[in-house]
């Protein structure tokens, strides 16, 4: 499991400008991030690091493997596990991204801030697992 003092969050974009922007401003409030250019490599990514991984932030726009088929997947995998959406242009991925799975939708450009706040208070509204051997 992730250290509880800092938490691990996968961010899927293929806008790699976007991206390292996001993964900068994570880290820099205190966050672990995995970050994945494609619905592919967030799958692989996601299956490797399974428990470490705390919340997702995925673009809806991703190429190839879409980003509300890689919500739905990872929400099926992991069901408490707080998904994020977010897309810059196409909102009408939004309804779709919320039914796989994702906890809300972000418009881009979004406040890299209120982000990270609304990273935080997503993992902390989901309950703590126990593990009964």
């Amino acid at each position: 499991m992730a250290d509880a003092g800092r938490r691990t969050v996968l961010v899927v974009d293929d806008n790699e400008d976007l991206c390292a922007l996001v993964q900068c401003a994570l880290e820099m409030a205190g966050f672990n991030v995995i970050a994945a250019g494609t619905g592919t490599e967030a799958l692989t990514v996601f299956q490797r690091a399974l428990l470490e991984i705390d919340a997702a932030v995925v673009d809806v726009g991703l190429p190839g493997i879409s980003g509300d088929q890689v919500i739905a997947r990872m929400a099926e995998a992991s069901p408490r596990l707080p998904i994020l959406a977010m897309s810059g242009g196409d909102t009408s991925r939004a309804r779709l991204a919320l039914e796989a799975g994702a906890m809300c939708f972000l418009a881009k450009p979004f406040d890299l801030l209120s982000l990270a706040e609304r990273i935080s208070d997503a993992i902390a509204q989901q309950p703590s697992e126990i593990l009964v051997r």
